[in-house]
């Protein structure tokens, strides 16, 4: 059946709407996937150096434009368009994390959850490097975001989008691009004053489970790892755009195994898997609308005296 196509306020307004955020976990994951199928690409972007990336990258350089950038309130998951300075462009679909052992972990760790990915590279071609997202949905309450990669530091001339293992706690980058802005401290002053970009807490997925019932007493891991699963290894040499290939997976497709560690440099324990449940999709919705939270630090809240963030204002409600 032909999907009838939705304007990108169109697609906002539903994830907007109280029947979304009332809604069961998986049934938020079905309205949300489906305004994905409905704002399809009239072409699709390249992964370069386009103006508007490039444009991107100079509004990063000032603080106000980054604060906005992070300060989506946490029960809205949409934001006025624009094009993301990093991560601009991906593939999405629906995926399950399915956990078979536990280890005393809590929340999402201890009963897995409905999930959509969204698989990007940090920039471009130029410099491969990888990443994901996956918003974790939650009955009647805010999805929670689930940030990871393997590293800032390229991996060219290798172009297998799983040639390594993501993960929450990364190593600061050697190389450029950035290699350059982490040995000089200019990380911290640029981005450490909102949100870490090396190390994502991963707290708030033991805090609460699927069904939207808090845990009383959490037992969060140190550290993920996503470790890709021999079968889904991508050509090395490829040189047609990755979103491409991904889009030629099949459902029931187990993409990564899950370990979790309870200290720096303990012991990988098994916990479980994440599996297609849908094919893999190239969408405007996600790659223009759709907010990916990042845990912020405290002091780059706005102070009540601050002009509030107001996503139905921005979009004309």
């Amino acid at each position: 059946m032909a999907i009838k196509q939705m304007t990108l306020h169109q697609a906002a307004t539903m994830i907007l709407s109280d029947e979304y955020k009332q809604a069961s976990a998986e049934k938020k994951r079905d309205i949300m996937w489906g305004v994905m199928q409905a704002t399809p690409y009239e072409s699709l972007p390249p992964n370069a150096f386009t103006p508007n990336v490039i444009m991107s990258y100079v509004k990063t350089s000032w603080h106000p434009w980054l604060f906005d950038a992070f300060r989506v309130p946490p029960d809205q998951e949409v934001r006025p368009p624009r094009t993301k300075s990093f991560n601009a462009y991906g593939a999405v679909g629906k995926v399950r994390y399915v956990v078979e052992n536990p280890h005393n972990f809590t929340g999402f760790f201890e009963t897995g959850g409905v999930s959509i990915i969204r698989m990007t590279l940090v920039m471009n071609l130029n410099w491969f490097m990888t990443g994901i997202s996956m918003k974790m949905f939650v009955d009647g309450k805010p999805t929670l975001s689930w940030l990871m990669g393997p590293s800032l530091d390229p991996q060219n001339p290798n172009r297998d989008f799983f040639a390594y293992a993501q993960t929450n706690r990364m190593s600061a980058p050697r190389r450029p691009p950035f290699g350059f802005i982490w040995q000089t401290g200019l990380a911290d002053v640029w981005m450490g004053v909102i949100s870490h970009s090396l190390e994502q807490p991963i707290d708030h997925l033991a805090s609460i489970h699927q069904s939207g019932q808090d845990v009383a007493a959490p037992h969060t891991p140190y550290q993920f790892f996503l470790t890709p699963r021999h079968d889904v290894h991508t050509d090395q040499d490829m040189e047609e755009d990755f979103r491409m290939v991904l889009g030629r997976f099949q459902t029931g497709t187990r993409l990564y195994d899950v370990y979790l560690t309870e200290s720096k440099g303990g012991e990988w324990l098994y916990n479980g898997y994440i599996v297609t449940e849908s094919e893999l999709i190239t969408s405007e919705f996600p790659d223009r609308v759709m907010a990916h939270k990042h845990q912020i630090q405290p002091a780059a809240w706005p102070t009540p005296a601050s002009k509030p963030f107001s996503i139905l204002k921005s979009w004309g409600f």
